[in-house]
């Protein structure tokens, strides 16, 4: 099990030797649990999700989806894993929605320079409410133990969108 993920398995972990990891990514360093210790949590075979270190108020639950390959573009994402990825943005938007009340998420990717300040591919879905002032309001930094209280916040509705994906019992999903 890795600690990083609040003792629960990271998808592909049986597969780590296989995962590429660059020296010097502050997320492949998350996924490993050499930073930021318990932030991470498994969405689905070979997806992680962490709480981006900086967030709008009106906005708090800003996740990262970030595969636990190292690949700075999409167009690296080998074709196999692009379903696992759709389907990861689908469960943690379920998750990222029942957890902080928000009537809907924005999904967004930022491909390359200037926008992609780490070049490591990630998915930001940020929840959303009326009137949160998403397109002026200026993000501010997140210490550590605010980023582990989002996690740990996350993590049962997480797993509740995972049990449905897997065929489990329905829970229930924001409208």
């Amino acid at each position: 099990m890795n600690s990083a993920s609040h003792g629960r398995d990271l998808p592909g972990d049986g597969l780590a030797a296989q995962r590429p990891q660059h020296q010097t990514c502050v997320f492949c360093e998350i996924i490993a649990g050499q930073a930021d210790l318990g932030v991470c949590l498994p969405v689905s075979d070979g997806f992680v999700a962490f709480p981006a270190k900086h967030q709008r108020p009106g906005n708090r639950g800003h996740m990262l989806l970030v595969p636990t390959g190292h690949y700075t573009t999409l167009e690296q994402l080998p074709a196999a894993h692009v379903t696992s990825w759709l389907t990861a943005v689908t469960i943690l938007s379920a998750a990222v929605r029942d957890t902080f009340h928000a009537t809907g998420t924005t999904v967004r990717m930022n491909l390359g320079p200037p926008g992609q300040d780490v070049a490591h591919l990630h998915t930001h879905l940020i929840p959303r409410h009326p009137d949160d002032g998403f397109a002026t309001a200026r993000s501010h930094a997140l210490s550590l133990p605010d980023r582990l209280a989002i996690t740990r916040q996350l993590a049962p509705h997480l797993d509740a969108h995972q049990a449905v994906d897997d065929g489990g019992p329905p829970s229930h999903r924001a409208p």
